[in-house]
């Protein structure tokens, strides 16, 4: 039995809960399609945020992504996130810089095991669980 390190697949097994295997299938692949879509695109506006010193703009989207990574149950993501947010409504910036990096980071890393955990099948995903 994997372990997944990056992603909380309970959170993806209370999501799919009560929708057939091809249908649950299916769903999960369309929340990845958009999260590997959009996430990359966001991790590119907060660092032009970042250079801008745009710092109002950068809470308004970790907040959002916080959302998109709890989404999907990858909270580290999500942790990081919020921490991020918290730092700027504090008025502390300069850790910024490594935090966007460390939330690039992270996205790699949970799409790696999104992409794990597909190839693996929805056996996979049960056993993932328990």
């Amino acid at each position: 039995m994997k372990k997944y390190a990056m992603l909380n697949v309970s959170m993806i097994l209370e999501i799919l809960d009560g929708i057939d295997e091809e249908t649950a299938w299916g769903v999960l692949d369309s929340v990845v399609s958009l999260y590997t879509k959009e996430t990359p695109e966001n991790i590119a506006r907060l660092k032009q945020y970042l250079a801008d010193e745009n710092y109002d703009s950068i809470a308004t989207l970790v907040h959002k992504m916080k959302n998109d990574h709890g989404m999907i149950g990858a909270y580290q993501a999500a942790k990081l996130c919020k921490n991020i947010e918290s730092q700027i409504q504090a008025g502390q910036t300069d850790d910024l810089p490594d935090m966007i990096d460390q939330l690039e980071i992270l996205y790699y890393a949970v799409v790696m095991e999104l992409q794990s955990l597909k190839e693996a099948g929805s056996s996979a995903l049960f056993q993932a669980t328990e």
